[in-house]
């Protein structure tokens, strides 16, 4: 799980009025969207639920609550 810049797809800590994303990286480098947040403290806190939701989750009911394809993660 990472948090980027919204243009640049850079670390958010590089954020220069752009939007902060909540993005989930495979292990083939793909990366998905999963939140696009007005401030980098609501991408933090976003983050930090989400990640939390991955711990705890099996991969199927957080892909579903996540809306990401089980796809995504194959091969992981």
């Amino acid at each position: 799980m990472a948090i980027l810049d919204g243009l640049s797809g850079g670390p958010a800590g590089d954020y220069r009025g752009k939007l902060p994303e909540v993005v989930v990286i495979n292990s083939n480098g793909e990366r998905r969207v999963l939140e696009v947040l007005d401030t980098q403290e609501e991408a933090n806190n976003r983050a930090a639920v989400i990640e939390e939701d991955f711990a705890t989750l099996d991969i199927d009911a957080w892909c579903v609550r996540y809306e990401v394809p089980g796809s995504f993660f194959d091969g992981e």
